[in-house]
């Protein structure tokens, strides 16, 4: 029978999700038996779902990355958004497909990390898919209204708590919105958290002053901030942005609460076989590393980098223990 994965990290992984090592979910029981012949892998057109927009930064990852794969497959690789539902829309559509063994997903690592823990019921059978390689790694920041009159992150907290209950803050869904539970809990912050369905009306209010804090992608701002209309307090990652340089890491400035970083990823469903994901993760190394791809990823607050299926698994690890971690210390509560 065919492995995908390691043991000792799938068991970590998916138990951390449930919390349960008696209750496996990404733990592939039978994986290749349905599995196509690999041949000369894609033998027919290739199409890559993603749970994002048209235009948005994973929707325009996914379609350079398209282009180029399908230059050097020398097959269609064609992109279809499936937007809603969290991610499990796209989900679903690839997992629909698994027979063909050429429909992949591109998204957010989150939809297989965050959504799952945020949900008492999953919305998808997680066994169903296999990672194949890293993508990119999203830039997201903190970013204030100008009228806080906050220039770093410990202004902020020190506006905050002299305007006890009059601040209103606000993050991106997933990541960002644990992040800023935990920044709200470690500091004590007396401050009201406002939901967003749509990411520009949280800019927007931003912008006028209706919030005065907003935690996510850092594309979207970065104009406003160059005409000092926001002002960028943090980047989350680890490191700084290479299109944002001069602002500081969260944890430069001693908020590692605030140190998260957004990834994407592309995977496949597990009946796909062995040699073929592996062509996949290949390609996508080789693809990543094209100074023009860069360039095109650099306007969006992205940077390619992929790495193999096992790799990623390790990643997607890495971030259950982190988020989970971060729900055990605000006392998340699950809705329903």
């Amino acid at each position: 029978m065919q492995q995908v994965f390691r043991t000792p990290t799938r068991r970590t992984f998916t138990s951390l999700i449930l919390g349960a090592l008696s209750t496996p979910v990404w733990v592939p029981t039978s994986i290749g038996q349905t599995a196509p012949k690999t041949g000369s892998w894609p033998t027919q057109p290739v199409r890559i779902i993603t749970p994002s927009a048209p235009g948005s930064s994973t929707d325009i990852a996914a379609r350079r990355y398209a282009d180029r794969l399908a230059e050097l497959w020398k097959q269609h690789v064609v992109v279809e958004a499936k937007t809603g539902a969290q991610g499990a829309i796209a989900v679903k559509a690839v997992l629909e497909r698994a027979d063909d063994g050429h429909t992949l997903l591109f998204a957010p690592t989150g939809i297989v990390t965050i959504t799952p823990l945020l949900s008492r019921t999953p919305a998808f059978d997680l066994t169903a898919l296999a990672p194949l390689s890293l993508a990119a790694i999203d830039h997201l920041t903190v970013a204030a209204s100008a009228q806080t009159g906050a220039r770093d992150l410990k202004q902020f907290v020190e506006a905050a708590k002299r305007q006890p209950g009059k601040f209103n803050v606000a993050a991106g869904p997933g990541g960002p919105t644990l992040a800023l539970l935990n920044f709200i809990h470690r500091h004590k912050l007396d401050v009201k958290q406002v939901p967003y369905r749509s990411p520009p009306d949280a800019i927007s209010d931003l912008v006028s002053g209706r919030i005065q804090l907003l935690v996510g992608p850092l594309a979207p701002v970065l104009a406003l901030a160059r005409d000092e209309k926001v002002t960028l307090l943090a980047v989350t990652n680890p490191a700084r942005s290479p299109v944002a340089s001069a602002v500081p890491t969260a944890a430069e400035q001693g908020f590692d609460e605030l140190t998260f970083e957004g990834s994407l990823g592309l995977f496949g469903p597990v009946s796909m076989a062995k040699s073929n994901r592996a062509k996949v993760a290949q390609t996508m190394l080789a693809v990543s590393s094209e100074e023009q791809l860069a360039t095109v990823f650099g306007r969006v607050g992205l940077v390619p980098k992929a790495e193999s299926g096992d790799a990623l698994l390790s990643r997607l690890d890495r971030q259950v223990r982190h988020w989970r971690k971060v729900i055990e210390v605000t006392g998340f509560k699950l809705p329903g």
